[in-house]
């Protein structure tokens, strides 16, 4: 069994009790803000009440200016655009946005979103030179192109200007593109690194907007449009499981209340097919209801239907393709759990000690990061699966905390044609012939590398069960939202008893239901627990053990109640559930 390790964040008394003194907030709150690095007032206002004021300006970015110039010229002489997205929820939200945008303030402009499947993520030469047939003059790249230094060559040569916004990292060249709008390029002033595609597409509709302001339309107008574009921003932003932090928080803090009022007919279908219009949305909604419909259209090969639905100006339109993006969607859960039964047929002991899970098959390259994704989190260590068809194949990596699955990669391109990605997730493309050679050597390089991280639980403050009132949990809620970066709070408490009458959870048995006292005061819990897990509860019912948990508020008959999900439960320091 492997043990899972609570790391509690320790802080000094002073610091959360001056939070509570200047703030007026409980003390559990002030606790976890100081947990999380804002102890300062200044810093604490900052994170529970963000303003649009407070958004950097966007001519701080490296040649937003020369991006601006060249676009108001193309606009102002009638010259033909491109937008060149991506094809998961973060490039089609950017492309939707740059594409309204740019059509608001009378562009000629139009959208290529690249078939996941056929032509892979990036800029295509082959589309460039069909941009070129075409007539257009400025190529516009969101979510992509700061690696596509060959493409922007040749579409210079041939007379296309390219202006790249992109938040990836950047090789060891820059593409000659007219403008390079990069917060991790070197020479960039902006002062937040960490915006999803769609926060830099967002900038440079904003610098657009200034420039723009009162012709064709512009100003007021503008500024609307703007605050509406907000609500893509938000879904783009946490579909791409950027940090939620600075000003990612804010984005998404406006965006998500943008979304509830949004007049974009797209998202009106998109909310109501997934039983959400008219509710109060949080980062969760986008992140487990919205966003994995949005991406399944692209891992199915259906890259055309997230962009035609956010541009829609059609109510029957969109909702036609709302009720498809919902098919698609059930598709692919289809096909995930079909690679997921095939894939643990794998899973021997033997593989399973390997620090490197590699796998190889004969899968759906458009949803197989997906199950990497998921395996990397059950079994707590880098996953790569190399899907096999004809004479291709294409990889996936996801990795855990700690784990660098990018530079290993790395250290073994010579293997492969294509390659890119970042220290958690990285996706290449080579022969099938390579593939034996390929994984002999990761599994070999994966052995020299160092120990993998134990998998750990972060716990934000010991607390008692009689500090966790409903208003108490209630105002946790300024947190939102929640997400990578500012995740969940979890607390612990000692000295708890399991009680008798655990029972399984009447909506699917997946979860089982418990009740837990701590002098005397007893609190319901949940967690999602299989059948071992089951057993080592009952059989510690009676006994003291310690909890980390989730509090969350639970509503029946119009009665709000404390409850707890349960990450994990232990005795004498050790695991009593981690496998």
């Amino acid at each position: 069994m492997t043990d899972l390790e609570w790391r509690v964040r320790e802080v000094p008394e002073f610091v959360w009790k001056e939070l509570v003194r200047r703030l007026g907030v409980t003390p559990l709150l002030a606790r976890i803000l100081a947990a999380r690095g804002i102890r300062s007032e200044k810093e604490a206002r900052d994170f529970l009440s963000p303003t649009l004021d407070a958004l950097h300006d966007p001519f701080l970015f490296r040649d937003m200016e020369a991006a601006v110039e060249r676009l108001f010229y193309a606009v102002a002489h009638g010259e033909p655009i491109l937008i060149y997205g991506d094809y998961d929820a973060d490039g089609v939200t950017a492309a939707a946005l740059t594409y309204r945008f740019l059509r608001h303030i009378g562009a000629n402009v139009s959208v290529h979103i690249p078939n996941r499947l056929t032509e892979g993520y990036g800029v295509s030469l082959q589309r460039l030179q069909r941009a070129y047939e075409e007539g257009v003059k400025v190529v516009v790249t969101v979510d992509c192109g700061i690696t596509s230094v060959e493409e922007v060559a040749w579409a210079k040569k041939h007379g296309m200007d390219v202006i790249i916004t992109d938040h990836h990292n950047a090789g060891d060249e820059l593409p000659e593109a007219v403008a390079v709008i990069d917060p991790k390029v070197e020479g960039c002033k902006y002062p937040f690194e960490e915006l999803a595609g769609v926060g830099v597409a967002f900038k440079l509709a904003w610098g657009l907007g200034e420039r723009f302001g009162g012709f064709r339309g512009g100003g007021e107008r503008a500024q609307e449009m703007m605050l509406d574009a907000l609500a893509l921003v938000a879904l783009g932003t946490v579909a791409d499981v950027v940090p939620l932090v600075g000003e990612n928080r804010t984005l998404v803090r406006f965006g998500l209340r943008a979304l509830e009022a949004t007049r974009n007919v797209g998202l009106r279908a998109l909310l109501e097919i997934t039983g959400l219009d008219g509710s109060r949305l949080t980062a969760r909604h986008i992140s487990f209801r919205l966003a994995p419909r949005l991406n399944a259209a692209g891992r199915l090969g259906h890259s055309d239907l997230p962009l035609r639905l956010l541009t829609s100006t059609d109510t029957t339109e969109a909702y036609e393709v709302a009720r498809q993006l919902e098919s698609d969607n059930r598709q692919r859960q289809k096909v995930e759990n079909q690679i997921l039964q095939d894939v643990k047929k794998q899973l021997t002991p033997e593989r399973l000690s390997e620090p490197v899970v590699t796998l190889v098959g004969n899968w759906h390259a458009g949803v197989v990061g997906v199950v990497a994704s998921r395996l990397a989190s059950e079994l707590n260590r880098p996953v790569v699966m190399v899907c096999c068809e004809g004479e291709r194949a294409k990889g996936t990596a996801r990795s855990v905390e700690g784990f660098d699955v990018y530079a290993l990669l790395s250290r073994l391109r010579h293997h492969l044609e294509d390659f890119g990605g970042h220290a958690f997730a990285a996706g290449f493309e080579t022969s099938v012939e390579r593939v034996e050679a390929f994984v002999a050597e990761l599994r070999e390089a994966a052995h020299q590398c160092a120990n993998l991280p134990s998998k750990t639980i972060t716990v934000d403050a010991w607390v008692d069960f009689a500090d966790l009132s409903v208003s108490v949990v209630e105002e946790l809620g300024r947190l939102e939202p929640l997400g990578e970066g500012n995740p969940p709070p979890v607390l612990a408490s000692r000295n708890v008893v399991v009680m008798p009458g655990m029972k399984r959870s009447s909506r699917d048995g997946k979860n089982l239901v418990l009740f837990l006292r701590q002098n005397r005061l007893p609190v319901r819990a949940v967690m999602c627990a299989d059948g071992r897990i089951e057993d080592t509860l009952r059989s510690i019912v009676g006994k003291n053990c310690d909890v980390a948990y989730r509090p969350r508020i639970s509503k029946a008959s119009g009665i709000a109640t404390v409850e707890l999900e349960i990450e994990d439960v232990r005795m004498r320091g050790r695991s009593l559930i981690a496998t």
